[in-house]
């Protein structure tokens, strides 16, 4: 897996960072509109978390929830 795998896109992550700004006429659409789908995905990612917790063997659950 790579730092760029994940529920976030490099641009989200730029955004996210400040890296990325809109500008322009429609900049505050474009802003509203990127952090609803950052907001959307990242329910989503929660919601698929839950089934790997529920559905996967202690050991597949270990390997991906405890950490450290």
């Amino acid at each position: 897996m790579t730092d760029t795998s994940g529920f976030l896109t490099e641009e989200d992550r730029r955004f996210l960072r400040g890296e990325k700004e809109y500008t322009g006429e429609y900049a505050s659409q474009n802003r509203y509109q990127r952090r609803k789908a950052i907001a959307e995905r990242a329910r989503k990612a929660f919601a698929d978390f839950a089934l790997l917790h529920e559905h996967l063997d202690r050991a597949e659950r270990n390997r991906i929830f405890d950490v450290g």
